[in-house]
Order: C-alpha cells, then structure tokens, then sequence
C-alpha cells in the first residue's frame, strides 16, 4: 500500500537503511537498498536484520541466567518490596510470577488469585500464570477451568502460548482424545520446538512410541540445521526429546 507516495518496498528499505545507519553497517548496504528496494531488503533482512533480533534474544536469556546465578532471590525480593510499596494486580502478577519461579507455588496461586479483579480478570499473563501455576501443582482440573473460562472470553485472540498449555492441561486431565486432537492442532499451526517435543513426550507416555519417535526424530534432525544461539534459546525443548526418544529405546 503506497505511503506518501512511496511504495512499500521503498519504505521498507528507509526503514532498514536506518538500522544500517544506527548500528554501523558498512555503507555498501545504501546504495545496495536503494538501487534494489525489495531484493535488497531481503537480502538485508536475512544478513543483517535476523540474525542481530536472534543475538539480542541469546544475550538477554544469557544476562538473566548470569544474574540468577549471581543472585537468584533479586527478582523475588524486587517483586514482593513493589507489592509492599503498591499492592497493586499489576504487582501482585509480577510477584506471583517471581514466585512460581521461585517454586513457592501456593504463594503464587494466592497472588493470582488476589489479582484477578476488576480490569485484570480476563489478563493474559494472569490467567496463563495461574493455570501454568495449578498445572504445576498437580491440580490439572482446575488449571482446565482457569484455562477454559479464558479462552471462552476471549475466543480466538489467543496470546501464542495458551493453545500448548491447554493441550498439556488435557493431557493431565487424562482427556487423551481431546489432548491428542490439541496437540495435533497446536503442532500443526505453530510447530515450536517446545510444542514438538511436549508432543513427542505424550505420545510416548500414552504408548504411541512409533508416532513419537517419528516426530522427535524429525524435530532433532532440523536442530542440527540451526545456529548455535538458537538452539541455546530452545534448550529444554531439546534435552526433552533426547530424553524421552533415550526412554523410548
């Protein structure tokens, strides 16, 4: 769609000559965006754009690993001395959150709790947390009411994680068909790595090791194609497949 006048591939490569401008990239890429608007811009996005979006994620993950190390109870005491200052739902999410990560989950759910009120009863991070938090605690049939009173309010504009979690809530509420019917839509849609291989593990669990060795195979065989700042990103999602595929044999 034109925009003053210019067309779309010619904003898109201001916007990307910008970029190169900021963050010091070698000038050839000017006249590189400009003499080819749209080729270039790929080319620029695939090169230079991604590839830093990818560092930043790693680097981020990295810092907040290095500072957990450092002190792990810093987020945990930032949390609760803002809850002190402003008990405020805001506050008691973010409090609940650092709580769940802390493993104290019943002081968790009782934060969630204490914050779904007024504009904050249907909020993403609240519900998701309290179910993600109930599942944890074993209690999958009241996770499936938090979960399932959320996506019935909201109906399908569904944050990206909610399709997974309620497909592992089904599954520890033993429903195998609903569960299997989900996951098979959540894979089907978005196959992230957490989703392959959270499927993988409940196909081998209900006994279909044929089905889940087939897709955690698949799954490992593209981690081998991906940069190593990736699969640091997907970690956990990786070590669940080995694992479950090593229990399989």
């Amino acid at each position: 769609m034109p925009f003053l006048g210019l067309g779309a591939h010619v904003v898109v490569a201001i916007f990307f000559a910008i970029h190169a401008l900021r963050n010091g990239r070698n000038l050839y890429w000017l006249f590189i965006l400009f003499a080819f608007p749209l080729l270039g811009s790929i080319v620029y996005f695939f090169v230079e754009f991604l590839p830093e979006i990818r560092r930043s994620r790693a680097v981020n993950v990295t810092g907040k690993a290095v500072r957990s190390m450092i002190d792990p109870g810093r987020a945990l005491r930032e949390a609760e001395r803002a809850v002190e200052l402003s008990p405020s739902a805001d506050n008691r999410v973010r409090f609940a959150t650092a709580l769940f990560d802390a493993g104290r989950l019943d002081e968790a759910i009782t934060q969630y709790q204490s914050a779904a009120i007024g504009l904050l009863e249907f909020d993403p991070m609240l519900n998701i947390g309290l179910a993600r938090t109930l599942l944890a605690q074993n209690r999958a049939i009241e996770a499936r009411a938090v979960i399932e009173r959320y996506m019935h309010h909201e109906k399908n504009r569904l944050p990206g994680g909610v399709p997974l979690l309620y497909a592992r809530i089904l599954a520890a509420c033993n429903d195998q068909t609903a569960a299997l019917a989900q996951f098979e839509r959540v894979v089907g849609e978005d196959p992230s790595p957490e989703a392959r291989s959270r499927y993988g593990e409940y196909l081998s669990v209900i006994g279909n090791t044929g089905r889940a060795s087939e897709i955690l195979n698949a799954f490992l065989a593209d981690v081998k194609h991906w940069p190593r700042n990736v699969r640091a990103l997907n970690r956990e999602s990786i070590e669940l497949a080995e694992r479950t595929l090593r229990q399989i044999r």
